[in-house]
């Protein structure tokens, strides 16, 4: 053993035996304080400094005795504060014994002493005990009430780090109620009042950023939760926070598995298992263990996911959580599925649906359904798939709000704008104190200087810097005028990329199911005629979704690209009749809006469809022809017409109204019977 390590280690005994010397010693004295037999507060402060002593070391007997101690001798002097503290700690002692109702009357009689009594700061305290109570319970609408309570207290108190903390539970148990805008507009608020606490608050926002992460994890934006998550990670490392570091390598890895992304998911749970194998965290090993097997099951590494599998059960198992257990059923299910061993995989999905059923975890029973639909499939079972497949659909989808993700999506924008704002303006300041200090040198130099030519080239300088700070002060309104246009137009484009998502991941996911079920079906029944109807309807709107994603995926569309998307889409017509004849005259490659594009794109399907329907024509021209900033399109059959003074039914002529009516367009339409039919349509772009 090297003398340096001899020497660390003698450092760390004699820290040790002092703080247990310390200890010992306070104890000592408050043990004469209540030994004095003295009716006054100071013998009250040592019953509670002594309960918490005893709190410290985990001897709850004890700590219990002194706080009851504590609570009789103030009652019996009328000292207020001591019966409310005393209440208070009886409770939390309660709560932290896994008692809640005994818990919940302790915390309820110290709230209505401190209501009756105006002690407002161990009021706010009980209410935020309370909080925790009904949040345990899941009663979070009336956790809000009380977090809320004490929120207002600690505003009138100007507790700004406590004001924070109400406002993140808060924001939880929005969150907890899929009410996710409200969630991020309370977390938000948390991080201007910790912004206002300065740097020495920064580790109080590895919570709320790990929160807004998860909120954003569950309305599928990865992108924008990985940038949260992995915020935490430097600040967490900085301050040796080793649980936010923990949770955020978690987080990491649920991203990249959600994304199907398995190896980089099992990286960062491999990073979170040590950290949970550090603590005395039962809890913490069971979720790292669990999902370290799940990403090797994805990854088919079935013997390592079994053996991790069994090692997160024994964790949770150990503390009885039901939660962990019921997860681990479904991972061991899905194993079983992947090795064939169906029977085996169907009893252990209906182990995990009766715990999620009498727990009402909702994640877990979605899970549970995804499981059985897979199963289903693999036995042949199809409608059974669909029909569990469509239950786990309808569980992840019940609280899903467009209009809410969107206004979400504003909020994060202001808040980034306003953060980039706080940042500039700290700048700035430090910026002109150091200016200050240049001139203020500058200054005394010129002083001690010979005399008029200087206090002339001072004028100069100040003339001339007068007039480069305007330049600058010009230039940085261009600079921000510019960056605001670039990040209003990507953020619009983000917005596009996530609904295109959306509309390819969920919806395209579940026609395809559906077609591929119906494919089966049909194959079983080749002269079912409805079967085969229902499969050619279920092709065409996939070929639908299709065209809709690339048309909201495009920031900008080129003529040539779009009159090629075109033929895309009516290449299934051709060799058909009426022959279709699709021409592009124009001068030169003119650039579409995507608004343009879009309403564009469905006139012309509109246009064609109607033709292929009604016009029984032998021939179908669509001419393009773009010049002189002017869009003029074509669309002409030698078919049978109609009466132009009659009332027509077969195109839609109301739909392409609004349309044209949307890009500024005009349109004519010329036709009689057994004339055939000519649409012109002219745009300016």
């Amino acid at each position: 053993m090297s003398l340096k390590f001899s020497g660390c280690l003698w450092l760390l005994f004699l820290l040790a035996t002092a703080n247990l010397y310390s200890q010992n010693f306070r104890k000592d004295s408050l043990l004469k304080v209540v030994k004095s037999n003295l009716l006054d507060s100071g013998t009250v402060s040592a019953y509670l400094n002594l309960g918490s002593l005893y709190k410290s070391e985990r001897d709850s007997s004890q700590s219990a005795d002194n706080y009851f101690k504590a609570l009789n001798l103030s009652k019996k002097i009328d000292f207020k504060r001591g019966i409310i503290v005393s209440l208070t700690e009886i409770g939390y002692l309660a709560e932290v014994t896994q008692d809640l109702p005994k818990a919940k009357f302790f915390y309820h009689q110290a709230v209505q002493f401190g209501k009756k009594n105006n002690l407002r700061k161990q009021l706010a305290l009980a209410y935020s005990y309370m909080y925790f109570i009904y949040s345990a319970k899941s009663e979070f609408s009336t956790a809000i009430t009380y977090a809320d309570s004490a929120y207002t207290i600690f505003v009138q108190l100007n507790r700004k780090a406590d004001m924070a903390n109400q406002l993140n539970n808060i924001g939880t148990c929005y969150w907890k109620l899929n009410k996710n805008l409200e969630a991020i507009k309370y977390y938000q608020k948390t991080l201007s009042i910790i912004d206002e606490l300065g740097d020495d608050a920064e580790p109080k926002k590895l919570n709320t950023f790990l929160n807004i992460g998860l909120v954003f994890e569950d309305l599928k934006s990865h992108d924008q939760a990985t940038k949260y998550f992995k915020k935490v990670i430097p600040l967490a490392k900085k301050y040796q926070l080793t649980k936010s570091l923990r949770d955020a390598y978690n987080n990491l890895g649920n991203v990249y598995l959600n994304t199907k992304q398995y190896q980089k998911a099992l990286y960062y749970y491999k990073l979170s298992l040590p950290l949970a194998l550090k603590s005395d965290d039962a809890e913490a090993k069971g979720i790292a263990y669990g999902n370290i097997a799940t990403s090797l099951i994805n990854l088919k590494r079935y013997e390592e996911a079994e053996e991790s599998i069994k090692l997160s059960d024994k964790e949770y198992q150990s503390i009885g959580n039901k939660e962990g257990i019921a997860s681990n059923l479904v991972n061991y299910a899905q194993l079983l599925a992947e090795t064939k061993k169906i029977n085996e995989a169907d009893i252990a999905l209906k182990k995990a649906m009766q715990i999620a059923n009498k727990n009402n975890f909702v994640d877990i029973k979605q899970s549970v359904f995804e499981s059985m639909a897979e199963v289903s499939k693999l036995k042949g079972e199809f409608t059974d798939a669909y029909i569990k497949q469509d239950s786990a659909y309808q569980l992840q989808n019940k609280n899903y709000n467009v209009e809410s993700n969107r206004q979400i999506a504003d909020l994060e924008v202001k808040y980034r704008t306003a953060e980039k704002e706080r940042e500039i303006l700290k700048n700035r300041t430090q910026l002109l104190v150091a200016d200050a200090k240049i001139e203020k040198r500058n200054y005394w130099l010129i002083i001690a200087s010979v005399s008029v030519l200087l206090l002339a080239f001072g004028a100069f300088l100040i003339y001339r810097n007068s007039i480069l700070k305007q330049q600058k002060l010009k230039e940085e309104a261009v600079y921000k005028v510019t960056i605001a246009q670039e990040q209003t137009k990507n953020q619009i484009q983000e917005e596009k990329l996530r609904i295109s998502r959306e509309l390819h991941d969920n919806i395209g996911a579940q026609l395809s199911f559906i077609n591929g079920s119906i494919q089966s079906l049909a194959s079983a029944d080749s002269e079912n005629q409805q079967l085969q109807q229902t499969q050619q309807v279920t092709r065409n709107t996939i070929k639908e979704l299709r065209s809709t994603v690339w048309l909201i995926n495009q920031q900008e569309f080129d003529l040539d690209t779009f009159v090629v998307k075109l033929r895309e889409y009516l290449k299934p017509y051709y060799g058909s009749k009426p022959l279709i004849d699709i021409q592009n005259q124009s001068d030169k490659d003119y650039i579409l809006e995507p608004i343009m594009a879009t309403n564009l794109f469905r006139i012309m399907q509109e246009l064609v469809n109607n033709a292929l329907k009604y016009s029984e024509a032998n021939e179908l021209l669509v001419n393009v022809n773009a010049e002189q900033n002017m869009l003029n399109v074509t669309v002409q059959d030698d078919g049978i017409g109609y009466d132009s003074n009659a009332k027509p039914t077969g195109y839609g002529l109301k739909n392409i109204e609004t349309r044209v009516k949307a890009i500024s367009g005009n349109y004519k339409v010329d036709t009689s019977i057994g004339s055939g039919t000519k649409f012109h349509l002219s745009i300016p772009i």
